[in-house]
């Protein structure tokens, strides 16, 4: 994948804008992140809880990392060259969820088909 899919894919979740962060690349939600791309253009740092990451990381060592820039933090690097989109929305949807008050995330429940 390219970051104009993740974008594009991103920007479907409801207040999704595309923007920049610290100079990079990023997709956001009242101002807080929900992918930032990396300077190596080939990756995205996405929010995550840790147990989550942890599991993730240990089944897709391919797909998956935690760097030393994102240890401390409830994040994880995504390798695009290695998740397709219908990998990366699961992820995507987790990470706005992190962003947004439970009503909004609710709110993506009722409209997404079981």
């Amino acid at each position: 994948m390219r970051w104009k899919e993740v974008s594009a894919l991103g920007r479907r979740l409801p207040g999704v804008e595309e923007g920049r962060i610290y100079g990079a690349r990023a997709l956001a939600v009242h101002g807080s992140v929900v992918a930032r791309l990396l300077a190596d253009g080939r990756s995205i740092v996405v929010k995550m809880e840790p147990d989550q990451r942890t599991v993730l990381c240990a089944a897709h060592p391919e797909t998956f990392a935690v760097t030393s820039d994102v240890r401390n933090l409830a994040m994880v690097v995504v390798r695009l060259s290695a998740i397709d989109p219908e990998g990366l929305w699961p992820i995507l949807v987790g990470s706005w969820r992190r962003c947004v008050p439970p009503h909004a995330a609710a709110a993506l429940d009722r409209e997404e088909p079981s």
